[in-house]
């Protein structure tokens, strides 16, 4: 027990010895400043107080006033992440002088191709397709014309109900053939191809 007990009071004591360590060398400044800046306070009177805080409140206005002054930008150039334009020579990499407009998205202009290639699978332009009764398909990307989407749309049911009704014909055309096999039985063509497929018919 007694070994226990001197192991407790040594570390203690090692404990100790580290903080008057970081107090005296480490935080020595900091704890000095602290003293003098409750002294300045403790020995000055309540008016003095009150023109000390006002002082320091008129210092931080003028300095949000600072970072609310408007930002030099002659040539129009996105901000970024930091508030300021970005570098003119990423401006006109990334194609950013280059305004495209799209009527189906109700005439919202989009800078570079980049985000206007990006805007056609957005929920704004397929909202603004199926406003017009447009579902969207792949076949009308790069399109941003009311006009153009709702002939490409015309078109593409145009087409879709003449090859509908050719395999209708074929359909019915098939249904309404007859084959006769060698001992004379007469079968329809689809039924005539599937039993021959089976081997039911030489």
């Amino acid at each position: 027990k007694k070994d226990k007990a001197i192991g407790i009071v040594m570390e203690c004591k090692m404990r100790e010895h580290k903080l008057e360590y970081i107090c005296k060398q480490v935080l020595s400044d900091f704890i000095e400043s602290t003293k003098q800046n409750v002294e300045k306070k403790l020995s000055l009177s309540f008016d003095e107080l009150e023109m000390e805080r006002r002082r320091v409140n008129e210092t931080r206005a003028g300095e949000s006033e600072d970072e609310e002054k408007p930002v030099y930008n002659p040539k129009d150039v996105p901000l970024g992440w930091d508030g300021k334009p970005i570098p003119y020579w990423l401006y006109k990499l990334h194609g950013l002088n280059h305004e495209f407009i799209c009527e189906i998205c109700g005439n919202a202009v989009y800078r570079g191709p980049r985000a206007f290639e990006k805007h056609f699978t957005e929920s704004k332009h397929v909202i603004g397709l199926k406003c017009l009764g447009i579902n969207y398909q792949k076949s009308y990307y790069m399109i941003t014309k009311i006009e153009d989407a709702k002939k490409l749309h015309n078109k593409i049911e145009l087409s879709q109900n003449t090859t509908n009704h050719n395999y209708r014909t074929t359909d019915e055309n098939d249904s309404q053939e007859e084959i006769e096999d060698h001992e004379g039985n007469v079968f329809p063509k689809q039924t005539f191809i599937n039993l021959i497929k089976q081997g039911l018919i030489k």
